[in-house]
């Protein structure tokens, strides 16, 4: 988990630098990624993912030891990148709900707001292992926990407007799942970008 804690100080140059060079490689149909530089003040941005809660296996003292560094760190703004609980996929929503109460201990231990990104461990009970029979909403207990109204979404911080895609395509017939952007997301990031001005 060690490994998966990223924490940055860009200014905005940097910043914009790194992202433009990630719209490069980026094709979403035809949208590009259009940047206009501005003043902004310098923001120290956080990022962690893959904590992968489980009870076992000292996971809960990492999860102690990754709170107290990213506490230390006075960041800005925190962003996760999804994987927050292990294999919720497979598990009943019995068992998903003791990993996502592990793992909302150290949510709520970091201080600051923290926005965070679905990942494919964190849908739950596509197949469950144990027979239960498959959740209709598996990206429900993710938007409960995390008081979200959706699984995508978007906010303004720092001077920088932040968008937060649901890439996780659920297979239900395979039990599995995949990466996709679908056409609703595609349209709601349509609109979503119209409304900013084009600095």
């Amino acid at each position: 988990m060690a490994e998966s804690l990223l924490s940055y100080s860009l200014t905005r140059r940097e910043f914009l630098g790194t992202i433009a060079a990630g719209c490069g490689a980026l094709a979403l149909g035809s949208t590009g990624c259009a940047l206009q530089r501005s003043r902004t003040p310098k923001a120290h941005l956080l990022f962690y993912t893959d904590v992968h809660s489980i009870g076992e296996r000292q996971a809960p003292k990492a999860m102690e030891e990754a709170v107290e560094s990213i506490n230390s760190q006075g960041a800005d703004l925190i962003i996760n990148g999804g994987d927050l609980i292990h294999r919720g996929f497979q598990l009943s929503a019995p068992a998903a709900e003791k990993r996502w109460d592990i793992y909302m201990g150290m949510h709520k231990a970091i201080r600051g707001e923290i926005f965070s990104t679905l990942g494919n461990h964190d849908v739950v009970a596509i197949k469950p292992k144990d027979g239960s029979p498959p959740s209709e909403d598996p990206r429900a207990m993710f938007r409960e926990r995390l008081g979200l109204e959706r699984s995508y979404y978007s906010f303004d911080a720092l001077g920088y407007h932040f968008v937060v895609l649901d890439s996780i395509l659920i297979k239900a017939q395979e039990a599995s799942y995949g990466g996709w952007i679908d056409p609703e997301q595609l349209e709601w990031l349509k609109e979503d970008l119209s409304k900013l001005p084009p600095s």
